[in-house]
């Protein structure tokens, strides 16, 4: 008889304790996941932060937190993932009641790209570890992984090039803006540099002295069309990094930059789900548009900006697309700005618009990257390769 009574009172506190977690196992129930930054470089470690926060008594015995991700996001002693075509990762919990639990992450970013996590599903158990709850969860955390920056002789000898260039060709005026000091004044000096407070104190006539600031741009030309269609994914992927080593390089020579490209992007708004960045030569998504100009900037924050922007290519507009974009630049036959154009794609049509560029006056530099065991032969003066070693694709 004691045996059936312990039975239905066991019975008893199992409906009760089921009725109570049907109805309040999700109530003051908070969890997030996002990234630790906005944005890594690639090859740099970074963490995402998993928070749960449980604002009720009802503790939460067993509780599992299951979302997935690019596999390009290497997780570093994580033992409740596993790889496939994603990154699936199924977090266990056990959660008292009033109690917040934050769990930390380390990944590694291989590769280029914005990876973003939409959303999660929160699975939990009773007390008596029997019935089953679950819920989809929303969420919104990317994170950019910036392209590769290039550290070796050939990128130095080609930076150095690139500098001499802008210096035999720049011209400098005072920035009224830049205040430097002051000093005595001498006769070649202007009388509106004249600072009369200063007179007046020493007695002496003083000028003021400005920084300079250089009158000139590099405008960044990116063509993310090849040669020949053979393993061209990596051929591009270098010219995209190529065009944030150049741009971040040049920008902390406090030299003006502006970056424009046949690259698309996708469209951020209207997408849901994992954002893969595996091969540029794959066909686009309708919806995918051509990636925002960047005008000119001169502080190390645009170079942000722009590896933003080249982190969000996905594919190519095309060949045709790259040389309206010159034909435009032909049109405003602009003198002082330093083109460097990053092209794998070096046929007649793309050099006709460069020869007419020169004839112009407008100074070009074109950089083309390609695979060593084809090499590369300059036709023109203004060429110059970039070797990308075929064994390592």
């Amino acid at each position: 008889m004691k045996i059936v009574i312990a039975i239905l009172i066991l019975g008893l506190v199992y409906i009760v304790q089921r009725g109570l977690y049907e109805r309040h196992w999700n109530k003051g129930l908070r969890v997030s996941l996002f990234f630790n930054a906005d944005f890594i470089e690639c090859d740099e470690d970074s963490e995402l932060t998993v928070g749960i926060e449980n604002h009720k008594l009802l503790p939460l015995p067993v509780f599992h937190l299951k979302y997935s991700m690019d596999r390009s996001l290497v997780f570093k002693e994580m033992d409740n993932a596993s790889v496939s075509d994603l990154n699936y990762i199924n977090d266990v919990f056990s959660i008292l009641g009033n109690q917040r639990i934050i769990r930390r992450h380390t990944f590694h970013g291989t590769e280029r790209g914005i990876y973003n996590i939409t959303g999660c599903t929160v699975h939990v158990r009773d007390f008596f570890l029997i019935s089953t709850f679950a819920e989809q969860v929303n969420n919104n955390s990317l994170i950019y992984i910036f392209p590769r920056k290039f550290k070796c002789p050939e990128y130095d000898e080609m930076m150095k090039g690139i500098m001499g260039e802008l210096t035999s060709k720049r011209s400098l005026y005072e920035d009224d803006m830049s205040f430097r000091g002051i000093r005595e004044y001498v006769n070649t000096d202007s009388q509106r540099s004249i600072n009369w407070k200063q007179t007046a104190k020493r007695n002496d006539l003083m000028v003021n002295l400005y920084d300079h600031t250089m009158d000139k741009e590099v405008r960044l030309l990116l063509n993310l069309d090849t040669h020949n269609m053979l393993e061209a994914g990596k051929l591009l992927e270098d010219a995209i990094s190529l065009a944030s080593t150049l741009s971040r390089g040049i920008l902390k020579k406090k030299v003006g930059v502006s970056v424009a490209t046949n690259g698309m992007m996708m469209d951020m708004e209207n997408y849901e789900g994992h954002i893969h960045f595996s091969d540029i030569t794959e066909r686009g998504r309708a919806g995918d548009r051509i990636c925002p100009e960047i005008g000119r900037g001169s502080d190390l924050s645009h170079a942000v900006t722009i590896d933003k922007m080249l982190s969000s290519i996905v594919k190519s507009a095309g060949i045709n697309e790259f040389l309206k974009l010159l034909d435009v630049e032909i049109k405003k036959a602009v003198t002082n700005v330093l083109y460097i154009v990053i092209s794998p794609y070096y046929k007649e049509d793309i050099v006709e618009k460069l020869d007419r560029m020169v004839k112009n006056d407008q100074s070009i530099l074109m950089i083309v990257p390609y695979y060593d065991k084809f090499g590369f032969k300059p036709e023109r003066p203004y060429m110059r390769g970039w070797e990308v070693k075929m064994d390592e694709v």
